[in-house]
């Protein structure tokens, strides 16, 4: 699983501080102080989708008034939002802010309710040349051992009964994105660079 979450310099804001609700976003206080990953526009789509599509595009165009720092990649804004480029990241991944905690940086990250969160499915080609070599790899990565090495990395695993490295993760309420939303992925795509732009070059 890869849940979406604020991250957040904590060294520039308390975590009592942190917008935990849609309307604590729109706030005066964050304009011009958010960064996001213009090139991922899944948490948009599913935001608008649980919302109704009037409504939550209306939501968006309000959040897009807070002038969001853009930048492409999740790693190069947890590296700024660490730097103290800005206070706020907006839908990042769990395990991209508790790599930055490993190694020390002053990031921690907050869940809304509930916890959008993106799916990374594993399967077999139809056509794979060893076949039984990726039957053999796919029973590894959904096995015991293969689950820690995945929470080994900060990331999330799905097997039951672990638990990841980020504190309180387990505890979460998540919504786990559909599949069917791939077919809608070129319009929301275009929707989400509309309403919020592109970093200026």
């Amino acid at each position: 699983m890869m849940p979406n979450v604020i991250g957040y310099n904590t060294r520039m804001v308390q975590r009592s501080d942190v917008p935990k609700s849609d309307d604590d976003l729109l706030q005066p206080k964050w304009q011009g102080k958010i960064g996001m990953d213009h090139t991922k526009p899944e948490w948009f789509a599913w935001k608008v989708k649980r919302l109704g599509e009037d409504k939550g595009l209306a939501y968006m165009r309000k959040l897009a008034r807070q002038e969001f720092k853009l930048y492409s990649g999740l790693t190069i804004l947890t590296s700024l939002l660490a730097a103290g480029e800005f206070p706020l990241v907006l839908n990042t991944f769990i395990h991209n802010v508790e790599d930055g905690k490993r190694k020390g940086a002053p990031v921690d990250w907050i869940a809304q309710d509930p916890v959008f969160t993106k799916f990374q499915p594993i399967a077999v080609g139809a056509k794979a040349p060893h076949p039984n070599a990726a039957k053999l790899f796919v029973d590894f990565m959904l096995s015991e051992e293969g689950q820690k090495i995945i929470a080994s990395f900060g990331r999330m695993p799905t097997r039951r009964g672990l638990s990841s490295a980020a504190r309180g993760a387990e505890k979460l309420n998540y919504v786990i994105d559909e599949i069917s939303a791939g077919d809608d992925y070129n319009k929301n795509y275009q929707q989400f660079r509309t309403i919020f732009g592109a970093p200026k070059s």
